[in-house]
C-alpha cells in the first residue's frame, strides 16, 4: 500500500471530524442581545431582497462566529440577518471562525465592520462611532488624566477614531453623548430607538445628546418628550450655573489678572506650561460651545 492510498482513510476522517465539529456549533451558536444590536436591522424592501436571494441560491456567504474560550462558547459576529432568513426557512449556511481575545475586541471589530459598509444612515453611523469611542475610553479606566490634567487616551482615541470615519475628535466626542442618549431612549422605547436610527423618525440630534446627562431613568414615550426632556436638562443646568455664580461672587474671574497670565503663558518656552494652555483653550471652546447648545 503506497502512501497516497495510507493518506486517504486519514483525510476522510479528519473531514468527517470537522463536519460533526461544524453541526454541532451549529446547534449551539449563541446570539447575544448586545452584539445583535449593532447590527443595522433591514428594512422592507432590502430584507425582502435578501430573503429572496437566500431561498433562491442558498446562503452564499459563511457566517462569521468566535469562539469564546474562557465560556466554551461560539458566538455569532456577523450575518444576524441571513442567519434568521436560514433559521426560518431550515437552510443550511456555511461558518467561518474569526480570532479575537475577548468580548470587548469582538465589539469593537463588529463596529468596525459595519462603519465599512455604505448602507448606514447618517444616524447609524454617529451612533457607531460614539458607542466605539465609549467602548475604548471605559477599557481604558474611563476620564483618567495624566499629570499635566490632560487626557491622553481619550484624545488620542478620539482623534484616530476620527480619522478612520472622517470627522474631527470634537464630533467622535459628541457622537459618544449621542450613544449614550440614544441608549438611554431604548431602555424604555427600543422601538423610537430603531426608528431614529433608520431615519424614520426625525429628533434633533443635540437633544439626543443631552439625554446622556439625564440622572434618573427616563421613560420616552414619543419624540416629542425627547425635547421636553432635554430642555428640562439644559434648565437644570443654567440654574445650577447662575446659583453657583450667584452664591460665590468674590469668585469671579478678574480679566485683567487672567489676561497677565495668559500673556505670561504665551511667552514661554516650557513645555509643561504649554501644555497647561493649551488645556484652557479647549476647556474654553467646550464652554463657549455648551452655552450655544444650551441657548
Amino acid at each position: 500500500m503506497n502512501k497516497r492510498s495510507k493518506l486517504i482513510p486519514s483525510i476522510a476522517l479528519a473531514k468527517n471530524k470537522m463536519l460533526v465539529q461544524d453541526a454541532e456549533i451549529k446547534q449551539n451558536i449563541k446570539i447575544y442581545p448586545e452584539l445583535k444590536e449593532l447590527i443595522p436591522p433591514l428594512q422592507g424592501e432590502e430584507l425582502e431582497q435578501l430573503e429572496n436571494n437566500i431561498l433562491k441560491e442558498g446562503c452564499r456567504e459563511p457566517l462569521l462566529y468566535w469562539h469564546n474560550v474562557s465560556t466554551d462558547e461560539f458566538i455569532l459576529i456577523d450575518g444576524h440577518n441571513r442567519y434568521g432568513i436560514c433559521k426560518k426557512h431550515h437552510i443550511d449556511f456555511n461558518l467561518k471562525p474569526i480570532t479575537l481575545s475577548n468580548f470587548d475586541e469582538a465589539k469593537n471589530w463588529m463596529i468596525d465592520n459595519q462603519l465599512g459598509r455604505r448602507n448606514l444612515s447618517k444616524e447609524q453611523k454617529i451612533y457607531l462611532v460614539g458607542i466605539r469611542y465609549n467602548q475604548e475610553k471605559n477599557t481604558h479606566g474611563g476620564n483618567r488624566k495624566t499629570g499635566e490634567g490632560q487626557n491622553t487616551e481619550s484624545v488620542n482615541s478620539a482623534e484616530r477614531i476620527g480619522k478612520e470615519n472622517n470627522m474631527s475628535p470634537k464630533s467622535v466626542k459628541r457622537a459618544a453623548h449621542f450613544a449614550e442618549g440614544l441608549d438611554n431612549i431604548g431602555e424604555s422605547n427600543p422601538e423610537l430607538k430603531k426608528q431614529i436610527l433608520t431615519g424614520k423618525q426625525k429628533v434633533r440630534l443635540s437633544d439626543i445628546e443631552t439625554l446622556s446627562e439625564a440622572r434618573d431613568h427616563l421613560k420616552i414615550k414619543n419624540s416629542d418628550q425627547i425635547k421636553i426632556e432635554a430642555e428640562k436638562i439644559k434648565t437644570e443646568k443654567r440654574e445650577k450655573l447662575n446659583n453657583k455664580l450667584n452664591s460665590k461672587p468674590t469668585a469671579r474671574i478678574n480679566e485683567t489678572k487672567l489676561k497677565l497670565e495668559v500673556d505670561n503663558l504665551l511667552s514661554t518656552k516650557d513645555e509643561r506650561k504649554l501644555k497647561i494652555l493649551k488645556n484652557i483653550v479647549n476647556l474654553a471652546q467646550e464652554m463657549i460651545q455648551e452655552y450655544s447648545t444650551d441657548n
